[in-house]
């Protein structure tokens, strides 16, 4: 009916991925997505009697991350947030910095892209990988990111097999976003493309119209 509550899905687990600062035309500035904006949107529409929330039981599965995403991007991001405070304590080691990093420090890698030079996606150096599948720095790699990353798009899947399931609306509120995450590049805020997961998933009913 009209008038239901939308079947919503969310997670808590959006706010693992949280860096703070971002580089931008020469200075550091507050970084733009924060957590705060599914916050806010999960209180309102909750207040507002708008929604009805659910949290998916199951993470969305390898093979169908694979029908919209090259393997090799799944791996590297999510080898990157597993291996990104070793990665990045050897950068500060190069240039005799270690003793700036005390204690349990906010790790965050920050890509520059070198996808067009030297990066590699068959390099077995994860260094080497860097820039091959992050297109510019806007998105960071932190050890929590892979975690929002995957939970992001569970959700979206599971918006689209609740429609598949006979649900007549559903809605994902996915953080991170995904629409600028390619099949075998991430950036612009995005690692994984919700829209497009989802788009898949429902494909088996037909055509899919994607509004942006």
């Amino acid at each position: 009916m009209a008038g239901d509550p939308i079947l919503t899905f969310h997670s808590d687990e959006h706010a693992s991925h949280a860096p703070t600062v971002e580089f931008l035309h020469g200075r550091m500035v507050p970084y733009f997505e924060v957590p705060q904006r599914v916050d806010v949107l999960r209180e309102h529409l909750s207040a507002a009697g708008l929604v009805r929330l659910e949290t998916p039981a199951a993470a969305i599965s390898r093979n169908e991350l694979m029908a919209t995403h090259d393997p090799g991007m799944i791996d590297y991001l999510e080898g990157l947030s597993e291996s990104v405070a070793d990665l990045i304590r050897e950068d500060f080691k190069v240039y005799g910095l270690e003793h700036m990093l005390l204690g349990d420090e906010y790790f965050y890698e920050s890509i520059f892209p070198t996808r067009l030079m030297r990066a590699r996606a068959d390099s077995e150096d994860m260094p080497e990988q860097r820039g091959f599948y992050i297109f510019d720095s806007t998105s960071p790699v932190g050890k929590g990111t892979w975690k929002a990353v995957l939970h992001s798009a569970t959700l979206a899947y599971a918006g689209a097999q609740a429609l598949l399931g006979g649900e007549s609306r559903a809605y994902a509120l996915c953080r991170r976003p995904g629409h600028h995450a390619g099949r075998d590049f991430a950036g612009g805020y995005c690692y994984l493309n919700n829209a497009a997961i989802a788009a898949n998933r429902l494909r088996s009913r037909g055509r899919v119209a994607l509004l942006d």
